[in-house]
């Protein structure tokens, strides 16, 4: 028999990091991969290098994770020059 899952009132994650846990913050000169690559989504940066390169938030959070059967999850993409992103 299989065990129910639990709907928990506080799945979500804390918005801001604690002090302890250390945060890739955006790069100063910002990374810009060559084209035909667009920028990254509204409100996240392009962190890497032309090698290999992904988006994050600039205040080091994850937000919305989906919480199903006891564990979080997410999707992160990851991009390098002459992917074609289909």
């Amino acid at each position: 028999m299989s065990t129910p899952t639990v709907v928990r009132e506080d799945w979500r994650l804390p918005t801001t990091p604690p002090e302890s846990c250390p945060v890739t913050r955006p790069p100063d000169p910002p990374f810009v991969p060559s084209a035909p690559y667009s920028a990254p989504l509204a409100g996240e940066f392009w962190h890497g290098t032309e090698a290999l390169w992904t988006s994050l938030r600039p205040d080091g959070t994850w937000a919305g994770l989906p919480y199903y059967d006891g564990a979080y999850s997410q999707k992160v993409f990851w991009w390098r020059q002459g992917y074609p992103g289909r």
